[in-house]
């Protein structure tokens, strides 16, 4: 008879290791969307800064963005530091751009870099009306 851990490493941890997998992808299919929409998301921005990184990864840079680079601090733009997003609201634990397109813009959370405003004018404007259409 199989002993309770040989059961456990045979069985069921390959099941509990694709469930997590599984959780995982769900995850990043609900939230590409959020940022692929967003124009606080620069892909062209973020491969400037992180394309050696993306490509040993073997992930597209919004899945490098959404699974990595928050949690090592990087910008999804030019216009939005996560980092001090995170600074600001210590609270916070998950992807800064995510909290605050979820929920952060609709509490008055603020993650727009404060010394760039006269670049932003045309972001924000685009911002504003996909906000609007939504």
């Amino acid at each position: 008879m199989l002993g309770i851990k040989r059961l456990y490493k045979f069985l069921l941890k390959p099941i509990y290791h694709g469930l997590d997998n599984l959780d995982s992808q769900m995850e990043l299919a609900l939230d590409l969307p959020w940022l692929l929409n967003s124009p606080l998301w620069d892909e062209n921005f973020y491969m400037r800064h992180h394309a050696e990184e993306v490509r040993t990864s073997k992930m597209t840079p919004a899945e490098h963005y959404l699974k990595i680079g928050w949690k090592l601090g990087y910008q999804p733009s030019l216009y939005f530091d996560g980092k001090a997003y995170l600074e600001k609201y210590s609270e916070l634990k998950i992807n800064p751009l995510l909290h605050f397109l979820k929920h952060g813009r609709f509490t008055g959370c603020y993650g727009f870099l404060r010394n760039v405003y006269p670049a932003l004018r045309g972001t924000l404007e685009r911002y504003l009306t996909a906000k609007a259409t939504r």
